[in-house]
């Protein structure tokens, strides 16, 4: 699950960077455009700002991109496609083209992910979705910037795990629970690295491993222990590097 939002999140990413770059402005000198298939598009003026509709193609011809330009300002909405021709995002725009409101989309139509961008940057609450149609993560933002409580959820909406964020780094307590939502892990971050006491545990409730990290490293002694409750094996740790591992038999 945790992979699976991740890997969406790293899409739409690029997602909005292909966006983005499809808004950036000419290096013409002189009033240019293209005909397509008979229309006008892609024009600029005497002083390079993009004016009308600008297109833009697959290799196949296909149409990958379609917005429209006011004095280099993008107007109401942008559009992306897939080569199949089904919609891919949408970005519809204020007034003066620096905020806009995004939503991508699967192949099938179904909502893949939707959020608010002012100047740019991601800013307020991001929701991501399954092909289901189901949430599987919300994030938030200010100013491009990681903050609050982001969440990650199984398939059934039970949450899968908690991340703190403060100035774009963990912070606070992190944890991961099992689907029938039941502690799983639990650690605590500080300036974006664990720092404190941390603890796995079985899906039965019991303890299954209990350590320290300092500054993101493991560090004294870690304690193994069977679903049973009794002690399996210590681990002994100095800035991540095991010194010692005593196995106790049981």
């Amino acid at each position: 699950m945790l992979t699976t939002t991740f890997t969406m999140s790293k899409y739409i990413f690029i997602t909005v960077f292909c966006l983005f770059g499809l808004l950036a402005g000419p290096v013409f000198a002189q009033p240019t455009y293209k005909v397509f298939k008979g229309d006008t598009i892609n024009r600029t003026d005497a002083k390079g700002m993009k004016q009308g509709v600008w297109k833009k193609f697959y290799p196949s011809d296909n149409l990958y991109s379609i917005t429209f330009f006011k004095n280099g300002i993008p107007q109401d909405t942008l559009k992306t496609f897939y080569e199949s021709g089904e919609l891919h995002s949408k970005a519809l725009y204020s007034a003066a083209g620096k905020n806009c409101t995004l939503s991508s989309y699967y192949e099938s139509g179904q909502l893949m992910a939707q959020g608010l961008y002012v100047n740019k940057q991601k800013e307020g609450t991001w929701k991501y979705f399954t092909k289901e149609g189901k949430l599987s993560a919300e994030e938030k933002y200010v100013k491009g910037q990681k903050t609050g409580t982001w969440k990650t959820y199984y398939d059934d909406g039970a949450v899968a795990d908690v991340t703190i964020y403060l100035n774009g780094k963990p912070e606070g307590k992190y944890v991961q629970y099992f689907a029938d939502g039941k502690l799983k892990f639990e650690a605590i971050n500080k300036n974006g690295k664990y720092n404190g006491p941390m603890t796995y545990y079985h899906p039965n409730g019991k303890v299954w491993i209990k350590g320290e990290y300092v500054q993101g490293l493991k560090e004294g002694t870690w304690i193994y222990y069977t679903e049973s409750g009794s002690v399996e094996k210590q681990e002994v740790y100095k800035g991540s590097v095991l010194q010692e591992d005593e196995k106790t038999g049981k």
